[in-house]
């Protein structure tokens, strides 16, 4: 029977050079996969925050859209204020130069009248 040393554990099998290189391409691989991982996550996050902001953006297009078709109404009714205003002017000078002409035309048919009694 062969004797087996100190307290009857057997020395570690010698490893090969080819398993110090599989344990090696392990430890890349593991290290590969931690970055990997690192910028998945990371890409996550940029996306998450691409979409907060185009949300953000398209809050703020719609609010300006809003404030530009509120000024636009705003610009048209007070374009249809002054377009009314001078049509009511307009009305008021008419009828105010109706009233003035009204005697003369009256005049006019008197002396007119009178003019053709002469003749």
């Amino acid at each position: 029977m062969a004797v087996r040393g100190q307290g009857g554990r057997r020395a570690p099998p010698k490893r090969s050079d080819e398993d110090y290189e599989d344990e090696q391409l392990l430890l890349d691989l593991e290290t590969e996969l931690k970055q990997v991982q690192e910028l998945k996550s990371l890409t996550q996050q940029h996306l998450h925050q691409l979409l907060q902001d185009q949300k953000q953006l398209e809050q703020q297009q719609r609010r300006q859209q809003r404030e530009h078709d509120r000024q636009k109404t705003e610009l048209q009714r007070e374009q249809q204020e002054k377009e009314a205003q001078a049509r009511a002017q307009e009305a008021k000078r008419r009828r105010e130069n109706a009233i003035e002409t009204k005697p003369m035309d009256d005049d006019l048919d008197a002396f007119l009248a009178e003019d053709g009694a002469y003749y």
